[in-house]
């Protein structure tokens, strides 16, 4: 293997230096730009009496911002357009896909590394039914010769727009390469947590829904022995995908275990009730001065953790109901339709006094998420009999799922209203957590 690798490597630097020599002789040959090529093989993938030129141009532009930020130059062009080419082959690109946009920026990530491709991108042949999963299996073919684990596939989708950490990008590209070309990946520099040798076995078995940050906090707590439901609860809290202060919060997650009796959906609370309390934080945006710089769960019992974080989320509803700043009265409301069912109704509140008077009414702090919903990031419903406030609903818009349900002062719905509000998720297409309706 090694050999051919070299002999392959050594092919690509010749091909490539002839290439240069033209170029110097004034024979080099210009290579179309690939935004065009894009728009030819989407005109062939879609039918002009349908949608006409203008649909096609939108997309073809919408698709090259990706190609401009990269500023590709000769040859990560040339290698480009080969990678489109496969594109068209395989069907990995099509008009209007869900997936377009990950797949272009795995291909101009690809394009910017041509030199270190050990295959020909024409020489393969797709294996999977899932586009984004063809695309890795690709990837994996061009570059390295090891499995690596899935999640580490995903730092290739990245942008290079400026809303992307490039150096977080680069760090992840390198474990990508290290444990492609058989390196360990618990010896890699700048890794989020320290992995035993069974969690970074876990590493490779985690959901490939998961991002990066996120399976490896979901080894970690398998390694650790967590219970299922304890892990997906966990996983449903800011801890999930934040290795802030780990020392600290590690303490807290075995308190989560260990308390097993405890109800995940109050995994939340607590969370927020200690990142209020020791950091000065809020889930929401908000800081405020730290109450207990100094906060420690260890030594105290589940009754008295849960006691304080009630009496915190109290306090929260009483003091903190007036208007807060920056944040318009109202906003633009989702389009997840409302429900009705036997005189009960579903409704998303769309106004900060909206938000208020749920918080007077149900004895809880949803007033403070006022700021995300403005933003368009969740969205708050109630459920509500006539006039009166039953649940207190968040919907996170960008992951289309309901995170929380919280009746009066945060107790858990009862089976009636979590059947009412699995019901109400289905017509919309919303996913449910793990935390709603789970003892």
């Amino acid at each position: 293997m090694a050999k051919n690798t070299n002999k392959k490597n050594k092919r690509n630097r010749q091909e490539i230096s002839k290439i240069r020599v033209q170029s110097l002789n004034g024979k080099k040959k210009s290579v179309s730009n690939p935004t065009v090529d894009l728009f030819n093989f989407l005109q062939k993938s879609c039918n002009e009496k349908y949608y006409g030129y203008n649909h096609k141009f939108e997309e073809v532009s919408h698709l090259s911002n990706g190609i401009s930020n990269a500023k590709l130059g000769f040859y990560e062009r040339r290698a480009l357009k080969r990678l489109i080419e496969v594109a068209r082959k395989l069907k990995l690109i099509t008009y209007r896909g869900k997936d377009n946009k990950s797949v272009l920026n795995a291909f101009v990530n690809l394009a910017n590394d041509y030199y270190l491709w050990i295959n020909d991108p024409e020489d393969f042949v797709a294996l999977k039914t899932s586009i984004i999963d063809s695309v890795y299996d690709l990837v994996r073919f061009l570059v390295i010769n090891y499995e690596v684990p899935y999640c580490l596939n995903k730092v290739w989708l990245m942008d290079n727009s400026y809303r992307t950490d490039k150096k977080e990008k680069k760090l992840l590209m390198s474990w990508f390469y290290n444990v492609g070309l058989g390196k360990n990946i618990r010896k890699q520099k700048g890794l989020y947590v320290h992995l035993t040798k069974k969690q970074a076995h876990f590493l490779y078995s985690v959901p490939k829904k998961l991002s990066i940050k996120e399976s490896f906090r979901y080894a970690q707590l398998m390694g650790l022995g967590f219970r299922a439901d304890v892990i997906k609860g966990i996983m449903d809290t800011p801890l999930g995908k934040n290795f802030e202060d780990e020392e600290f919060w590690i303490t807290v997650m075995h308190f989560f275990a260990n308390n097993s009796f405890l109800s995940v959906s109050k995994y939340i609370d607590i969370y927020d009730f200690i990142s209020a309390t020791k950091y000065g934080k809020f889930r929401r945006g908000e800081r405020v001065e730290p109450e207990n710089p100094n906060f420690s769960i260890k030594g105290r019992t589940v009754e008295s953790v849960l006691q304080l974080t009630e009496e915190w989320s109290n306090r929260i509803a009483r003091e903190r109901n007036w208007m807060i700043p920056g944040i318009p009265e109202r906003w633009k409301s989702s389009s997840i339709k409302p429900y009705e069912n036997d005189g009960i109704n579903i409704v998303e509140l769309s106004s900060h006094m909206d938000l208020i008077e749920e918080g007077r009414r149900m004895h809880h702090c949803v007033r403070t998420y006022a700021r995300d919903c403005a933003a368009g990031v969740i969205s708050i419903f109630s459920m509500r009999n006539d006039d009166k406030s039953l649940v207190t609903i968040e919907v996170c818009l960008e992951s289309c799922r309901v995170v929380q349900a919280k009746s009066y002062c945060n107790y858990e719905p009862n089976e009636d209203q979590i059947k009412l509000i699995f019901e109400w998720a289905k017509l919309n297409k919303l996913e449910v957590s793990s935390t709603i309706g789970r003892e």
